[in-house]
């Protein structure tokens, strides 16, 4: 067994904190199965739906303790720009000599619409999951890419027909506080010490970064060039759990970037499987150790950088801003999920890009 659930996690602020606790399982269960995932047909793009997050094809959302789990699959049709780009190119070049004339933007635009039309159902389709704690405060991503993240929140709100969350807010500036904390080496080493990694962006977007890993980030050369204005905008931790260690880098977005969980963690979850071998059974369990894990981390992370901001005004803002990204997503998802009109004889094809 190995434990590699939520390696890289994004983290957002349940703004209800009746939310969780609100939330119906067999109704939310049944709003998930309206959105399954399934396989791009030949003439769409891609697909976004829900999966059974341990196997159980009955639970769409599995509980534990506080903690809710969902799960879903992203399909899409791998088109590389440079094939759509070649193919163009060589359309347009034949125009011109054939035709003797210039081919302007707009049937430029047009011609590459009907390239994309026609390689379409010949793409390969690449698949990937990501899956979402939903926790009594707040909702963590196991992903890096905010994209994907709010894709899959504003998926989930539209089963819902709500979901009141923003990012994470701070007191203080995240960049702020970790360039404190790597000049002074203060991290109440109760719980969390300084580890080997660390990226330093200078005062002006001119200057270079500067990056280590694997290295002693208590050393007078770093500060030297903290000295000089340059700023944390990652910086690698080692959080002392109940278990065990466990490494992470903690970015100025505030995602959590290479987790690392620790071989006792691992241990514990085999003692508690024991002899049994069933895959659904491996999943609850790794999940509700992790699930545990995870949300310490996540607040004493939070604790570390100085706690969430609490002003009403700023929250109400970030809110609004933040529905107005996850109407952007979901936009982008109807997008990818659009059908094309291809030629009957054009709707089925080999898997050539």
């Amino acid at each position: 067994m190995s434990l590699k659930l939520f390696k890289d996690v994004l983290v957002y602020q349940l703004t209800d904190d009746r939310f969780c606790a609100e939330l119906d399982l067999a109704a939310f269960n049944h709003a998930l199965g309206r959105k399954l995932s399934r396989m791009p047909a030949p003439t769409e793009l891609g697909t976004f739906g829900f999966v059974p997050p341990c196997g159980d094809e009955e639970l769409l959302v599995e509980a534990f303790g506080d903690h809710l789990l969902v799960k879903a699959q992203i399909w899409k049709r791998d088109l590389p720009g440079a094939v759509v780009k070649r193919e163009l190119q060589a359309k347009v070049q034949k125009i011109e000599r054939d035709e003797e004339r210039k081919v302007y933007a707009k049937e430029r635009n047009r011609l590459k619409e009907e390239i994309i039309l026609n390689l379409l159902p010949r793409a390969f389709i690449k698949g990937k999951t990501v899956t979402a704690l939903i926790g009594l405060d707040r909702i963590m991503i196991d992903t890096a890419s905010a994209k994907v993240a709010e894709e899959l929140l504003s998926l989930i709100r539209e089963v819902l027909g709500r979901l009141p969350v923003r990012p994470l807010m701070l007191k203080h500036s995240p960049v702020a506080t970790m360039t404190a904390i790597l000049r002074t080496g203060d991290t109440y080493e109760d719980v969390f010490q300084l580890g080997d990694r660390f990226v330093l962006n200078g005062a002006h977007e001119e200057d270079s970064t500067i990056s280590g890993n694997r290295v002693d980030v208590d050393d007078d050369e770093i500060r030297a060039l903290l000295d000089k204005g340059r700023q944390v905008t990652r910086l690698g931790f080692n959080w002392l759990s109940d278990h065990d260690t466990v490494s992470v880098t903690v970015c100025d977005d505030l995602s959590l970037r290479g987790i690392a969980w620790g071989q006792e963690l691992e241990d514990i979850a085999l003692d508690q499987l024991g002899e049994s071998e069933d895959l659904i059974t491996c999943q609850r369990v790794t999940y509700r150790l992790v699930a545990d894990e995870l949300d310490r981390l996540v607040t004493e992370v939070i604790d570390l950088l100085g706690g969430l901001q609490h002003d009403s005004n700023s929250s109400e803002r970030a809110s609004i801003d933040f529905e107005a990204s996850l109407e952007k997503a979901l936009k982008n998802v109807t997008k990818i999920t659009r059908v094309v009109q291809l030629p009957a004889e054009e709707a089925e094809g080999e898997d050539l890009i």
